[in-house]
């Protein structure tokens, strides 16, 4: 009743989700966000739950994100902390490195689609393998 009394009927998802999110937290239950550049299967989906799972060391709830923009990879956040092993934020990192060195100028991408789509591949292997 306050929520449509004071017209802030927009904001009922955020507080149900805030209400999700205390819950699970009492009950022991991580809070993930995952943000991929493609959606994944609900088989994806629970096999990403239970990696998740192990490399915390609890149960975990993810919350699953599509971001086109990321052009591959993934990207997790677990409250303030965040693993950003998408091609968009790696390729970001390597031109702000490579920025940094001095006389150095940036030319246009050289590699043809299939190796970046191998090289984000390779990344996800290895985003998995690391410990929160």
């Amino acid at each position: 009743h306050v929520v449509v009394s004071r017209r802030r009927e927009r904001s009922i998802r955020g507080i149900l989700r805030a209400g999700l999110h205390a819950c699970l937290e009492l009950a022991g239950v991580e809070v993930v966000q995952v943000t991929t550049a493609v959606p994944l299967s609900p088989e994806e989906q629970e096999m990403a739950r239970k990696q998740l799972a192990t490399a915390l060391g609890k149960p975990v709830h993810p919350e699953f994100q599509v971001n086109p923009g990321l052009r591959g990879g993934i990207i997790i956040r677990r409250g303030e902390q965040l693993l950003d092993a998408s091609l968009l934020g790696i390729l970001r990192r390597i031109g702000e490195s490579l920025a940094a060195q001095p006389g150095l100028s940036l030319t246009p991408n050289p590699f043809p689609k299939q190796t970046c789509a191998r090289l984000s591949h390779k990344i996800w292997h290895q985003a998995r393998e690391r410990e929160w």
